[in-house]
């Protein structure tokens, strides 16, 4: 999609704000998914005390968020109309600044 993604922990950011800012109605949620799964991860491994992270319902609400997200993802894959009304989306975002190709 033209898009570079950072290297290193900026890269997480880059992905779901790129995703959030693309203005498909099935993928702008994605970026936010994708964001929250990130920070549950960040919760498991930095925050000990952040008990919810680690139980198991937890873990299999993620694990189908992920498979969701997926899904989706590979179901726009196929569509090249619609990969271009998500990079020119980005685009315009890039040109105001709100996120950077």
């Amino acid at each position: 999609m033209g898009v570079r993604i950072p290297s290193g922990a900026e890269g997480h950011g880059a992905v779901h704000n790129c995703l959030a800012l693309c203005e498909d109605p099935d993928i702008t949620p994605v970026g936010h998914r994708i964001a929250n799964l990130y920070g549950d991860r960040v919760r498991a491994d930095y925050h000990l005390d952040t008990r919810y992270v680690e139980k198991a319902r937890n873990a299999r609400v993620r694990v189908e968020d992920a498979q969701m997200i997926i899904g989706i993802l590979r179901k726009c894959l196929g569509d090249n109309a619609r990969l271009g009304a998500m990079r020119d989306a980005l685009s315009k975002a890039a040109a105001t600044k709100r996120f950077l190709l």
